[in-house]
């Protein structure tokens, strides 16, 4: 009897070690027989490392020395990963609500499949209604769109195919490191998914949304507030995406979209009388667009 596929999870911990041990007791309840659990704390500046080590003994933990942002730290999982010959890395967000069988669907599903590059389950608000947080990303000449935002999910979503799945569960299978390397860890935070996701495609692997398992997630829920340095973030990740591929989008139809959704942030700072978000994200878009570097600080 072959078997099953040996699963690196990856939880990367940046001084939030509660979130953290939560979804480490829910991945414990896990009915995958071949799964090893790595945390990545990443440059934690309170006792995290203490605390998820003491609770957890048998949980492998890299304590990177500083904060190495979503991709760089995700990328010391996958070399873990590498390491030890492993089928597939697991990316998880610390905030999410799991089932014990997340990780058996995935990998039937991309067992299934010769050229499965990344696997994603739905991603649901919290709560008991199958309502989504987003089921992927559409990405067209116009620029990147989330598809199923906030929609009731009554099965007609299921098969559709997408350009991108979110980061915050997603599963990688090793033909795809191998074949396109790590995440690109010049976005900071925010987009080094969806630009994993376009790498991937080019290289002939397939993307998709498993219909037959789910997460619960709240839309920003690792950052929690729209805070200066979060949109700043967001604003200048987007736009360093689109230099990176620029060759995907037209001009006149992404400059549309882009527009409509500054004015859509601006208007959303504006109502929260956030004068710190709409500030970052201006920041970040004059460094997107003028700038280059890591995006590591306002």
């Amino acid at each position: 009897m072959k078997k099953p596929a040996l699963v690196v999870a990856a939880l990367l911990n940046w001084n939030n070690s509660t979130d953290t041990l939560a979804c480490l007791a829910q991945l414990q309840q896990s009915a995958y027989p071949n799964l090893v659990i790595v945390v990545v704390d990443n440059g934690s500046t309170d006792d995290s490392v203490k605390r998820i080590g003491m609770a957890y003994p048998q949980i492998i933990c890299i304590a990177s020395p500083t904060n190495r942002g979503f991709a760089g730290g995700v990328n010391q999982a996958i070399q873990y990963a590498a390491s030890i010959d492993a089928d597939y890395v697991l990316l998880l967000n610390s905030d999410l609500e799991i089932q014990a069988d997340l990780i058996d669907a995935l990998v039937r599903h991309a067992e299934a499949d010769p050229r499965a590059g990344l696997r994603g389950p739905k991603v649901y608000r919290p709560g008991p209604t199958p309502t989504y947080s987003m089921y992927g990303f559409r990405i067209n000449q116009s620029g990147i769109r989330p598809i199923g935002y906030h929609l009731y999910d009554d099965g007609r979503l299921d098969g559709v195919p997408v350009g991108a799945i979110s980061g915050c569960a997603m599963l990688i299978a090793r033909r795809t490191w191998q074949s396109i390397g790590l995440l690109d860890d010049q976005f900071f935070f925010y987009y080094e998914d969806i630009d994993y996701c376009i790498r991937a495609a080019a290289a002939d692997l397939t993307i998709a949304v498993v219909p037959n398992c789910i997460v619960r997630h709240e839309p920003g829920g690792s950052t929690r507030t729209r805070s200066e340095w979060r949109q700043y973030l967001l604003a200048s990740g987007r736009i360093r995406l689109f230099h990176k591929h620029w060759a995907r989008f037209a001009l006149p139809f992404l400059l549309l979209g882009e527009l409509r959704e500054t004015i859509n942030q601006l208007l959303g700072a504006a109502m929260a009388r956030n004068l710190p978000a709409a500030r970052g994200y201006v920041a970040g878009l004059r460094t997107g667009l003028f700038r280059s570097g890591k995006e590591g600080a306002v």
